[in-house]
């Protein structure tokens, strides 16, 4: 756990801890206040932090889960537009315990992530988009 986001590694490796432990201070440290930052999952659209803290790893992760390992599959991509914006690109892989009968759910997927520096130099989380791994076959996708 690195509490300095002055590099926007750290908040991936942060993101990924805060699932991991579903530890709402850390998340809480990485995500940006307010209203006007927003989270894509399956289960939903979260908008503010308040939605996402409750919504997505409150209710999601850690009420649905007893256990979660989330890792990247691969470096993250990470592409710099200014002093002050990033966008994060990575694969992932998730596996949890359901609370409540003990089965196992094994995920993939993709992930992009807006990072915003804020004043103090340090990295935040403004919006996450994530989706299920891209199909090809002939007629999905549409």
């Amino acid at each position: 756990m690195n509490l300095k986001h002055d590099k926007a590694e750290n908040v991936i490796s942060d993101y990924i801890e805060s699932i991991i432990r579903c530890d709402y201070e850390l998340a809480r440290s990485i995500w940006k206040a307010g209203d006007d930052v927003s989270f894509i999952h399956r289960r939903g659209h979260e908008k503010g932090w308040d939605e996402i803290e409750q919504n997505f790893y409150r209710m999601t992760m850690d009420e649905m889960f007893s256990s979660r390992l989330l890792k990247t599959v691969g470096a993250p991509d990470i592409r710099y537009y200014g002093e002050n914006t990033a966008v994060v690109e990575f694969y992932w892989d998730f596996v949890a315990t359901f609370r409540d009968s003990g089965d196992e759910l094994h995920t993939t997927g993709r992930e992009s992530q807006v990072l915003l520096k804020g004043p103090d130099g340090n990295w935040k989380i403004a919006q996450v988009h994530y989706s299920g791994p891209a199909v090809t076959g002939e007629g999905e996708g549409f």
